[in-house]
Protein backbone atom coordinates (compact mmCIF):
# COMPACT_ATOMS: atom_id res chain seq x y z
CA UNK A 1 0.00 0.00 0.00
CA UNK A 2 1.08 3.34 -0.67
CA UNK A 3 0.80 6.36 1.06
CA UNK A 4 -0.13 9.34 -0.25
CA UNK A 5 1.25 12.81 1.33
CA UNK A 6 -0.28 16.04 0.20
CA UNK A 7 2.09 18.78 0.38
CA UNK A 8 0.94 22.22 1.17
CA UNK A 9 2.90 24.79 0.10
CA UNK A 10 1.95 28.86 1.08
CA UNK A 11 4.09 31.35 0.40
CA UNK A 12 3.14 34.52 2.33
CA UNK A 13 3.31 38.49 1.07
CA UNK A 14 5.26 41.13 3.71
CA UNK A 15 2.15 42.05 5.41
CA UNK A 16 0.98 38.11 5.88
CA UNK A 17 2.32 36.28 9.23
CA UNK A 18 3.73 33.26 8.63
CA UNK A 19 2.75 32.34 12.34
CA UNK A 20 -0.93 32.71 11.58
CA UNK A 21 -1.65 31.92 8.18
CA UNK A 22 -4.88 32.19 6.77
CA UNK A 23 -6.28 29.20 5.77
CA UNK A 24 -9.11 28.73 3.54
CA UNK A 25 -12.30 26.69 5.15
CA UNK A 26 -12.89 25.18 1.84
CA UNK A 27 -10.02 24.03 -0.12
CA UNK A 28 -10.43 22.79 -3.62
CA UNK A 29 -13.78 24.41 -3.84
CA UNK A 30 -15.05 26.54 -6.13
CA UNK A 31 -15.19 30.14 -6.29
CA UNK A 32 -18.41 31.59 -5.70
CA UNK A 33 -20.12 33.75 -7.89
CA UNK A 34 -19.67 36.90 -6.06
CA UNK A 35 -16.07 36.03 -6.11
CA UNK A 36 -14.39 38.19 -8.79
CA UNK A 37 -12.66 36.03 -11.63
CA UNK A 38 -9.31 36.00 -12.86
CA UNK A 39 -10.21 37.82 -15.90
CA UNK A 40 -11.97 40.33 -13.91
CA UNK A 41 -9.49 40.34 -11.39
CA UNK A 42 -6.94 41.18 -14.27
CA UNK A 43 -8.43 44.22 -15.94
CA UNK A 44 -8.97 45.75 -12.22
CA UNK A 45 -5.34 45.33 -11.60
CA UNK A 46 -4.06 46.56 -15.05
CA UNK A 47 -6.52 49.77 -14.78
CA UNK A 48 -5.02 50.27 -11.52
CA UNK A 49 -1.45 50.12 -12.72
CA UNK A 50 -2.49 52.36 -15.72
CA UNK A 51 -3.89 54.63 -13.18
CA UNK A 52 -0.77 54.65 -10.89
CA UNK A 53 2.11 54.86 -13.11
CA UNK A 54 3.43 58.01 -14.85
CA UNK A 55 5.12 57.88 -18.60
CA UNK A 56 8.79 56.08 -19.31
CA UNK A 57 9.85 59.83 -20.30
CA UNK A 58 8.27 61.26 -17.37
CA UNK A 59 9.69 59.01 -15.21
CA UNK A 60 13.14 59.38 -16.60
CA UNK A 61 12.77 62.93 -15.94
CA UNK A 62 11.53 62.54 -12.59
CA UNK A 63 14.17 60.21 -11.65
CA UNK A 64 17.30 62.24 -13.22
CA UNK A 65 16.13 65.51 -10.92
CA UNK A 66 16.08 62.36 -8.00
CA UNK A 67 19.70 61.56 -8.94
CA UNK A 68 20.89 65.63 -9.21
CA UNK A 69 19.10 66.27 -5.83
CA UNK A 70 20.76 63.28 -4.09
CA UNK A 71 24.21 64.15 -5.59
CA UNK A 72 24.23 67.67 -4.15
CA UNK A 73 22.31 66.50 -0.98
CA UNK A 74 25.40 63.94 -1.08
CA UNK A 75 28.33 66.94 -1.71
CA UNK A 76 26.24 69.16 0.69
CA UNK A 77 25.21 72.16 -2.07
CA UNK A 78 22.25 73.97 -2.39
CA UNK A 79 20.05 73.63 -5.89
CA UNK A 80 19.68 77.21 -6.54
CA UNK A 81 16.46 77.75 -8.81
CA UNK A 82 16.40 82.12 -8.64
CA UNK A 83 17.88 83.87 -10.76
CA UNK A 84 21.72 84.25 -10.02
CA UNK A 85 22.27 88.16 -8.62
CA UNK A 86 25.31 90.29 -9.54
CA UNK A 87 28.40 89.71 -7.54
CA UNK A 88 28.90 92.41 -5.33
CA UNK A 89 32.46 94.34 -5.68
CA UNK A 90 34.39 94.56 -2.53
CA UNK A 91 36.39 97.35 -3.90
CA UNK A 92 33.16 99.36 -4.91
CA UNK A 93 31.62 98.77 -1.14
CA UNK A 94 35.08 99.91 0.15
CA UNK A 95 34.61 103.22 -2.04
CA UNK A 96 30.70 103.73 -0.79
CA UNK A 97 32.63 103.17 2.80
CA UNK A 98 35.29 105.55 2.73
CA UNK A 99 32.94 108.49 0.82
CA UNK A 100 32.39 111.85 2.88
CA UNK A 101 29.40 113.26 3.99
CA UNK A 102 28.22 109.62 5.47
CA UNK A 103 25.79 110.10 8.50
CA UNK A 104 26.42 107.44 11.29
CA UNK A 105 23.51 105.22 10.16
CA UNK A 106 24.95 104.98 6.82
CA UNK A 107 28.29 104.21 8.05
CA UNK A 108 27.06 101.24 9.94
CA UNK A 109 24.81 100.22 7.22
CA UNK A 110 27.72 100.36 4.70
CA UNK A 111 30.33 98.78 6.77
CA UNK A 112 27.69 95.90 7.67
CA UNK A 113 27.32 95.27 4.24
CA UNK A 114 30.85 94.98 3.31
CA UNK A 115 31.30 92.77 6.11
CA UNK A 116 28.97 90.39 5.05
CA UNK A 117 29.88 89.89 1.32
CA UNK A 118 33.62 89.89 2.38
CA UNK A 119 32.66 86.65 4.18
CA UNK A 120 30.67 85.18 2.12
CA UNK A 121 33.26 85.56 -0.25
CA UNK A 122 35.65 83.34 2.46
CA UNK A 123 38.41 86.31 3.00
CA UNK A 124 38.63 87.00 6.80
CA UNK A 125 36.32 89.14 8.72
CA UNK A 126 36.82 92.80 7.74
CA UNK A 127 36.18 93.71 11.90
CA UNK A 128 38.95 92.09 13.24
CA UNK A 129 42.84 92.37 12.57
CA UNK A 130 44.62 89.16 11.26
CA UNK A 131 47.65 89.51 13.77
CA UNK A 132 45.92 89.79 16.77
CA UNK A 133 46.92 87.71 19.92
CA UNK A 134 43.73 86.79 20.84
CA UNK A 135 42.32 86.20 17.20
CA UNK A 136 39.01 83.62 18.21
CA UNK A 137 38.20 86.11 20.91
CA UNK A 138 38.04 89.30 18.74
CA UNK A 139 35.95 87.09 16.16
CA UNK A 140 33.60 86.65 19.09
CA UNK A 141 33.64 90.29 19.66
CA UNK A 142 33.29 91.38 16.06
CA UNK A 143 30.41 89.10 15.98
CA UNK A 144 29.08 91.06 18.65
CA UNK A 145 29.85 94.40 17.52
CA UNK A 146 28.19 93.68 14.02
CA UNK A 147 25.10 92.08 15.76
CA UNK A 148 24.52 95.57 18.21
CA UNK A 149 25.14 97.66 14.74
CA UNK A 150 22.59 95.25 12.99
CA UNK A 151 20.04 95.83 15.86
CA UNK A 152 20.40 99.34 16.07
CA UNK A 153 19.71 100.26 12.67
CA UNK A 154 16.90 97.86 12.44
CA UNK A 155 14.78 99.67 15.54
CA UNK A 156 15.97 102.96 13.99
CA UNK A 157 14.22 101.78 10.64
CA UNK A 158 15.66 104.70 8.55
CA UNK A 159 15.83 107.62 10.75
CA UNK A 160 19.31 108.46 10.53
CA UNK A 161 18.78 111.05 13.38
CA UNK A 162 18.04 107.91 16.36
CA UNK A 163 20.96 106.14 15.04
CA UNK A 164 24.00 107.84 17.30
CA UNK A 165 21.39 108.37 20.40
CA UNK A 166 20.28 104.79 20.48
CA UNK A 167 23.92 103.34 19.68
CA UNK A 168 25.84 105.75 22.48
CA UNK A 169 22.53 104.07 24.94
CA UNK A 170 23.75 100.43 24.54
CA UNK A 171 27.35 100.98 24.56
CA UNK A 172 29.12 100.67 27.73
CA UNK A 173 32.93 101.75 28.53
CA UNK A 174 35.06 98.72 29.02
CA UNK A 175 36.91 98.85 32.46
CA UNK A 176 40.34 97.73 30.91
CA UNK A 177 40.37 100.40 28.15
CA UNK A 178 39.70 103.29 30.18
CA UNK A 179 42.20 102.13 32.64
CA UNK A 180 45.07 101.43 30.10
CA UNK A 181 44.05 105.23 28.99
CA UNK A 182 44.97 106.47 32.17
CA UNK A 183 48.28 104.33 32.42
CA UNK A 184 49.00 106.10 29.73
CA UNK A 185 47.92 109.51 30.65
CA UNK A 186 49.85 108.89 33.77
CA UNK A 187 53.11 108.25 31.96
CA UNK A 188 53.03 111.00 29.95
CA UNK A 189 52.12 113.64 32.80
Amino acid sequence: MKNKFKLDIQFFAEDDDPQNPQVDPNPGSEPSPDEPTDALTYAEALKKVRETTVPKEEFDKLSAEHQTLLKMTMDNRQLHHEDPEEPVKIEDLRKDLLSERLTNYDFAEKALKLRSETIKLGKPDPFVSPDSDRYEEDVKEAKRVADLLQETLDYCKDRHELFSAVLTSKLRDDPSLLLSQAKKKAKKG
